[in-house]
């Protein structure tokens, strides 16, 4: 594929594997234009662009997974899967057929993916996804986004600003400090969850303990959070900022600066910043153009 890739692609998010690998889940600008559901699948492996074909489908979440097998996994809204390993890849279909896929997460090596009505699924294996029982509550929460310790302790958090958790038998609601979409949610070092949303709203914590962050005057939605080499960074649509003791400081980039941002990956001490036209990697003392 020929760069830049942003001039007929739409990216969408991308999960990295290793240093210099990224794959990215991305629309063709034509089709997105004409809303013909679809999805391009991309590889960014060592320096290199290639195409991974197209789907005609909506991919909406994507992960790497460590258990059973290491292999990406791609899912679109109504539950299609798409996975990739050394050269091989194969197709599924979670069933019952979800309602509306949102997230997906990596909890202790396995890929969870969640969604609308409270729809929670683990992977087990190439060909089985276990749908995790919803709540007992009649008002079902709409999921977007998913994290975790373990099959007993995976957190889900999303629309009214509700935080679950489910502890391998039920799930139980264990924060409520605010009402706005919550939109992602990372693990830090330090063994807290951090989930961030619109209006600025960021809070942490575990189990039943749970406190609001402090950002100041900070309003903008966020799109994103990651904990990178012992600090917290956090996306918007329009930029990128790390949190410091004084707050929320705009990450500085050179001249080339990226214009779009909205999900965070890392591995291997690489931290990636995808937006819709752009797509960058930071080795943690400079950020790099990949498209």
């Amino acid at each position: 594929m020929e760069k830049p890739i942003s001039k007929s692609t739409v990216f969408i998010t991308g999960a990295a594997r290793f240093h210099d690998l990224i794959y990215l889940i991305g629309r063709d600008k034509d089709l997105d234009v004409q809303h013909v559901g679809h999805s391009r699948l991309i590889g960014f492996d060592g320096g290199k662009f290639g195409h991974m074909g197209d789907r005609n489908w909506n991919a909406h979440a994507i992960a790497i997974a460590k258990q059973p097998t290491e292999r990406l996994v791609i899912i679109g809204e109504s539950g299609e899967v798409f996975t990739y390993a050394a050269g091989k890849s194969t197709s599924r279909q979670i069933s019952p057929e979800p309602s509306a896929i949102r997230s997906a997460g990596v909890i202790d090596g396995y890929v969870y993916a969640c969604g609308m009505k409270h729809e929670v699924y683990r992977r087990n294996s190439d060909d089985s996804w276990i749908a995790i029982p919803k709540p007992a509550q009649q008002a079902l929460a709409d999921l977007e986004a998913i994290g975790g310790f373990g099959e007993s302790e995976v957190y889900a958090a999303g629309w009214s600003g509700e935080v679950w958790l489910w502890d391998g038998i039920s799930w139980s609601v264990v924060s409520a400090l605010t009402n706005r979409i919550l939109t992602s949610m990372c693990i830090t070092d330090r063994g807290e969850v951090v989930i961030c949303g619109q209006g600025g709203v960021m809070i942490r914590g575990r189990n039943q303990q749970w406190s609001k962050m402090d950002l100041g005057e900070y309003k903008d939605d966020i799109w994103d959070v990651a904990w990178y080499k012992d600090k917290l960074y956090f996306s918007t649509m329009t930029n990128l900022y790390c949190l410091s003791e004084n707050g929320p400081e705009a990450v500085q980039f050179s001249d080339d600066k990226p214009n779009t941002f909205y999900h965070l990956s890392q591995a291997e001490g690489v931290l990636w910043s995808i937006g819709a036209s752009d797509v960058f990697s930071f080795n943690g003392d400079n950020w790099s153009r990949i498209d």
